[in-house]
């Protein structure tokens, strides 16, 4: 199973190949021999505009990437949180009962639709009793 934060900054890090497209771009227009007669202000305005676009993004994906740190160092704490947690193992090493039950009540929540605050009556006693059961 591949790390959701891994991946996010997989797909953040692809983002900056835009920079590199607009490089690619602005070096063409300047060494291709095609565009060697075209005027010199229309060129200065091309190269420009290219460049203020390039920059643009450079300042768009570094306070991304900022950003990203931030919510990076958040999901490592709480990630270590809970496996410092103090879940009662069996000798077997699996989970004890209440958490293996916890775990079964969050799958059959469909996340896509509802919250924790949209647990149904019967769910908050089904955990309830699991919790009660593992004390």
């Amino acid at each position: 199973m591949s790390d959701p934060i891994f991946d996010l900054e997989q797909q953040i890090m692809e983002c900056w190949s835009v920079i590199e497209d607009i490089d690619t771009v602005t070096e063409w227009f300047m060494e291709d021999p095609k565009w060697k007669d075209m005027d010199v202000k229309l060129q200065d305005a091309m190269m420009n505009k290219y460049f203020s676009i390039k920059e643009l993004y450079e300042l768009k994906f570094d306070k991304l990437f900022a950003k990203f740190e931030l919510v990076s160092q958040e999901y490592h704490r709480k990630s270590r949180e809970f496996e410092e947690a103090d879940f009662p193992m069996k000798l077997d090493g699996s989970r004890d009962k209440f958490f293996d039950n916890m775990v079964k009540v969050r799958e059959s929540i469909d996340s896509s639709s509802r919250r924790l605050n949209d647990a149904t009556p019967e769910e908050w006693d089904y955990a309830f009793k699991a919790a009660k059961e593992s004390c």
